[in-house]
């Protein structure tokens, strides 16, 4: 194998690998919101002994931020895929 075919799987290794670190980071990303919102209202229910209605508040705005941020990535994974369509 010469050196140019070496690099070129480097490149598509790295591509591979910087791919799925975007995506595994978006995932994370999202779920994180929701939890945290969760876990906010859980513990303010437990302070102002309001269960499970903060959770629930909570809860919803939680969900809403985590399908927010799963609509913005469809949509940037969208742009770049026209955009990759544009450039061949």
């Amino acid at each position: 194998m010469n050196s140019k075919q070496e690099k070129n799987e480097d490149e598509s290794i790295g591509s591979a690998l910087s791919t799925g670190l975007y995506w595994s980071h978006n995932i994370i990303s999202a779920t994180l919101e929701f939890v945290i919102f969760l876990v906010i209202g859980y513990y303010l229910d437990k302070y102002f002994s309001t269960s499970p209605w903060l959770l629930l508040i909570f809860g919803g705005i939680g969900m809403f931020a985590m399908f927010h941020r799963i609509l913005q990535i469809a949509k940037e994974a969208g742009e770049e895929h026209e955009s990759g369509k544009k450039d061949e």
